[in-house]
């Protein structure tokens, strides 16, 4: 993963350059540490019931359309004027 690589690129360059008994540098490598341990993919959410009454209401709205559109619209459509 490019980002944990990263991090440990950090890490390094941290450790090659800096006293690593100096407090500043032990927190920037626990934050580093911390960042490492941090999941990057979020959980995705549960969509069983959401998704289910979705279609529940898709379903429930095609069934109350009327089966063919009224005269109005079809004459509009044909190029009448109402």
């Amino acid at each position: 993963d490019e980002f944990k690589a990263a991090l440990e690129r950090a890490r390094s360059g941290i450790e090659a350059v800096f006293d690593t008994d100096a407090p500043a540098v032990r927190e920037a490598l626990a934050t580093l540490d911390r960042l490492a341990a941090t999941p990057l993919a979020p959980a995705l959410p549960e969509l069983g019931t959401a998704l289910n009454e979705l279609r529940n209401l898709r379903t429930t709205r095609a069934l109350s359309q009327p089966a063919h559109p009224p005269a109005n619209v079809t004459e509009a459509k044909n190029g009448a004027n109402p």
